[in-house]
């Protein structure tokens, strides 16, 4: 991983490695796009609930209309626990 790395930034592609990063794993190798300069104050915040019938729906009641989301991925795992990564 470290020759690919240093063969990016040396190319003039400034890379990060998230191999070790649990967010990614679970939500951003899902996602395309890139960051806009009209949001300029975005923040990413993982929720974690226990996962049932008409949990996710649960979750979506109580978000605020007023509140600007900017990203929203929920991706069903099987697991006892979804998780969802929002942008606001």
């Amino acid at each position: 991983m470290a020759v690919i790395s240093k063969q990016l930034a040396d190319a003039g592609l400034p890379n990060v490695d998230l191999t070790n990063d649990e967010i990614a794993k679970i939500h951003i190798r899902y996602m395309v796009g890139g960051r806009t300069e009209k949001v300029s104050s975005e923040r990413l915040v993982s929720f974690e609930f226990p996962e049932r019938p008409g949990a996710l729906s649960r979750f979506l009641n109580h978000m605020r209309a007023e509140w600007n989301i900017t990203l929203f991925h929920y991706r069903n795992h099987g697991a006892d626990y979804g998780r969802i990564l929002v942008g606001i």
